[in-house]
């Protein structure tokens, strides 16, 4: 995602995912049965997920020097371009990872800015330049979540990079 301009942002995580067993039944199962956590696979719990994000303050149209990817808590961020990537690990291999909710909500916080200098009334265009320049880009801010009703990933890890 990329704000044209470093600014600073407040980035709150949608991420909700659940285990699930693909085949629940005893022969649908390819592990020994004394391995199972779960005889009747009502409990799966052997997976997790992690979001991850990194930032630049570079144009990440050129050749952009990005940060190392790190754990994506929600918080207030400053940077020109951000990428997120989703881990999904799976620890039996009867069991996948469903994804329910996978995005971010992105706003600005309010501001507000002065202008000290006189500006004349009159019928022609004015300009008032401030000392910190405010977001006029287009960078869609909203509707960055996927919604995953029926995925079933087919992998046992899956990355996913730049939203």
């Amino acid at each position: 995602m990329d704000l044209g301009a470093r600014f600073s942002l407040d980035l709150q995580r949608r991420f909700v995912t659940r285990a699930f067993f693909p085949n629940d039944t005893v022969d649908g199962r390819t592990a020994l049965v004394d391995s199972w956590s779960d005889f009747d696979g009502t409990d799966a719990d052997a997976v997790n997920a992690k979001l991850y994000f990194r930032s630049t303050n570079d144009d990440p149209t050129g050749t952009p020097t990005y940060g190392a990817f790190q754990e994506f808590v929600s918080g207030t961020f400053k940077a020109r371009a951000f990428q997120f990537k989703a881990e999904l690990n799976s620890f039996d291999v009867a069991q996948n990872i469903l994804i329910d909710e996978l995005g971010f909500e992105a706003t600005f916080q309010r501001r507000q800015e002065n202008s000290n200098g006189a500006t004349a009334s009159g019928t022609s265009t004015k300009s008032v330049a401030f000392d910190k320049a405010f977001f006029v880009g287009t960078a869609s801010l909203v509707g960055r979540m996927l919604t995953c009703q029926a995925l079933r990933l087919r992998f046992r890890t899956l990355a996913m990079a730049s939203v």
